[in-house]
């Protein structure tokens, strides 16, 4: 699969790598020229060809306004996080390629300066934002972190959805769209204790 992205092409020039075959614009927003009304750039591009856009959704690489926006087209809009090995660390100094990245109120920049430089976010995180502050439903949320990008990925008859013939992997949320349960292959990870005699046993998040 080839994207577009990380580039100052024109939109000619991205329609074109489009028209090529490119199936998705890696990072939207970033990284490349900006929308312009007169030269759209790659955003634009990929904004009215209907392919898969990528979005960082994590309040500092995309306005929540730009989150809602490539979500109102169907389908489109997949969750990536770009995250570095500063990912559920914490703020602090890490060194990534053998650069000083630092990391403060979650955003990571390389050191001394304001570029951004990957982030430290998780698709949980990415998933609760896009509902909580950008506004979207559960369901399209959830489209973003899965269903989308496997569609995007060729893979959505084996994951990407709950249904009868595809993989048993899921992750549990609770009421605050936090992780509670993790399922891979059909087991619990951590696994469950095996129910004893006595009532009928069932799994609820602790």
């Amino acid at each position: 699969m080839a994207a577009i992205g990380h580039s100052d092409a024109t939109y000619a020039e991205a329609r074109a790598a489009i028209d090529a075959g490119a199936a998705a614009a890696t990072h939207l927003f970033n990284g490349m020229r900006p929308l312009h009304h007169r030269e759209p750039g790659i955003v634009g591009a990929a904004l009215v060809s209907g392919i898969a856009c990528e979005v960082i959704n994590d309040g500092v690489h995309v306005h929540p306004a730009i989150t809602t926006l490539v979500a109102s087209v169907p389908r489109r809009m997949v969750f990536v996080t770009d995250a570095i090995r500063a990912a559920g660390m914490g703020d602090g100094d890490f060194f990534v390629g053998g650069l000083h990245v630092r990391v403060s109120n979650g955003q990571a920049r390389l050191a001394g300066t304001d570029t951004l430089a990957g982030s430290s976010l998780t698709l949980d995180s990415a998933l609760r934002r896009a509902v909580r502050e950008c506004g979207l439903s559960i369901e399209v949320a959830s489209e973003a972190a899965s269903g989308n990008p496997a569609r995007l990925l060729g893979i959505d008859d084996d994951c990407g959805a709950i249904a009868v013939g595809r993989a048993a992997d899921l992750v549990v949320l609770d009421e605050d769209l936090r992780v509670v349960g993790v399922m891979a292959g059909g087991e619990w990870d951590p696994p469950v204790p095996a129910p004893g005699p006595g009532p009928a046993w069932s799994w609820a998040p602790r």
